[in-house]
């Protein structure tokens, strides 16, 4: 029976018995597991409901008030006792989820996500405010300049599309952590580089599209054309961020047609 608690269970539920069910219960709040004791019929399930009294707090994961875990060990109620066993339970479970994650964890989630869209937005509204400015014209006889500010913009599109990729990965992060999902350092670190990946990814695709379709790659040759690029590449990776499995998997189909220059193409077009 241990080594079930041990391996298989994510719950412990514990009802009369003798010295096994004692075993099993207080193991199952050793290994961190969500457990409630019935001690309405006695037996093992009584000592470990006792034995949860004694550090109620710790026990039932701050979930549970005396007057709920007071009725454990009232006699049992047809149709009442069953189902109150289960939302207690459940309650144990989600307040030990939420136990798992560090208050220092979510604030350095939270702080990311700030950081990570103060950064969006600032490379979205650079052009807006001026900078890059444009080329200046070619005299009469001369050549062209060089359109340094063109390389300028595509620089501050990878940038906005990478932080839009870590901003989608963060909150993906936030939004597991709110679910009751257990979320790890190592996880997050993880999935907000694969979040700038995935960034990295979608001005990728945009730019071999751009080559498939037009056959050549057009870098944004004044500032509004940047801020319509940018808002619409960033968004892409955004939401490919926040389903990175499923977005990754889409990668996979949109460079095979890319690749072979059907992309956007309709069937029976030449």
């Amino acid at each position: 029976m241990l080594e079930v608690v041990r391996y298989d269970a994510n719950a412990v539920i514990v009802i009369a018995g003798r010295t096994g069910v004692v075993q099993a219960g207080i193991a199952g709040w050793m290994l961190g597991r969500p457990t409630i004791p019935f001690g309405g019929f006695g037996g093992g399930a009584a000592t470990v409901c006792d034995y949860g009294s004694s550090d109620r707090q710790r026990f039932y994961f701050g979930a549970l008030t005396d007057v709920e875990i007071d009725q454990l060990d009232s006699p049992w109620e047809t149709d009442v006792t069953g189902a109150r066993i289960v939302r207690h339970l459940d309650r144990c479970a989600e307040s030990a989820r939420r136990g798992l994650i560090s208050p220092r964890l979510r604030a350095g989630i939270s702080v990311g996500i700030l950081i990570a869209l103060v950064a969006w937005v600032l490379l979205l509204a650079l052009p807006l405010l001026g900078w890059p400015g444009q080329a200046p014209a070619a005299t009469a006889g001369a050549a062209l300049p060089l359109e340094t500010s063109s390389g300028v913009r595509f620089l501050l599109l990878l940038g906005a599309v990478c932080s839009a990729g870590a901003f989608g990965a963060l909150v993906q992060s936030m939004r597991g952590i709110r679910d009751g999902i257990t979320v790890t350092g190592p996880k997050v670190w993880i999935d907000a580089v694969l979040g700038v990946a995935a960034g990295f990814l979608t001005a990728a695709l945009y730019m071999l599209a751009q080559i498939a379709l037009n056959g050549k790659l057009d870098l944004p040759a004044t500032n509004p054309d940047y801020s319509r690029v940018a808002l619409i590449v960033s968004m892409s990776a955004v939401f490919a961020s926040l389903y990175l499995d499923a977005a990754f998997s889409r990668f996979d189909t949109f460079k095979g047609s890319v690749m072979s220059g059907t992309y956007g193409k309709k069937d029976g077009d030449g």
